[in-house]
């Protein structure tokens, strides 16, 4: 929902729209099928950078990070070592001299083998075992949640302007987080407008009301 397509389309994401608006470079680290793991060290990575702003959006549950071809890790991952090709995702270009330890996605895509990963058959088919018989969305929803509200502290303690996006964890409490994206307007998770050919997954209409909604709650006048 916050990536940006890497081949050409016709959609300008609305994070686009706005850096062009405040005169601002946007570096998209968003990928599709990304889970909050990643999202997480995605956030890691981009305060290194000491950006003017940060904009971040919590995904779904139902996906999963697996060590590719089960191999053992033996050092913490970081957003390097994450496999960013296959997705379209214009962050792609970004990472392209990642050294891949990990894969992330979404269990459906993983199950269909739609970004063919450097998973191994059994892992594949472990995947499908777990979704069918051991995955619980509400209870990785909460565990995905404690996860971003360990990085959003981070985020704060960093005096980094941000604002966050809770996406599919909209219901949740996050009164005690600066800097929301308010439950009156909607969301790219919403789909507002329907569902488009584009890794941001909304139409332009979408992206324009985004747009128009970020720049009310900007950070910096």
């Amino acid at each position: 929902m916050m990536s940006v397509d890497k081949t050409p389309s016709n959609i300008i994401s609305f994070l686009e729209l706005y850096a062009k608006t405040k005169n601002l470079e946007h570096i998209s680290l968003a990928r599709s099928g990304a889970t909050n793991f990643l999202i997480c060290l995605q956030l890691d990575y981009a305060i290194q950078q000491n950006p003017d702003y940060i904009i971040v959006g919590a995904t779904s549950s139902d996906r999963l990070d697996l060590s590719i071809m089960n191999q053992t890790l033996h050092t913490p991952i970081t957003v390097d070592n994450v496999d960013y090709s296959g997705h379209n995702s214009l962050s792609e270009n970004l990472f392209a001299d990642n050294t891949p330890l990990v894969v992330s996605n979404t269990l459906n895509n993983f199950v269909e083998n739609l970004q063919k990963e450097d998973i191994s058959i059994e892992q594949r088919e472990s995947v499908k075992y777990y979704l069918t018989n051991l995955h619980c969305n509400m209870l990785q929803l909460q565990k995905d949640a404690l996860m971003i509200r360990g990085q959003l502290a981070k985020l704060i303690k960093s005096n980094i302007p941000f604002l966050f996006l809770p996406g599919p964890m909209h219901w949740m409490q996050w009164t005690d987080i600066p800097n929301v994206w308010p439950s009156k307007y909607s969301q790219p998770w919403d789909l507002p407008y329907g569902t488009a050919n584009s890794v941001t997954h909304n139409p332009q209409k979408a992206h324009d009301e985004f747009a128009k909604n970020l720049l009310k709650l900007d950070w910096n006048g």
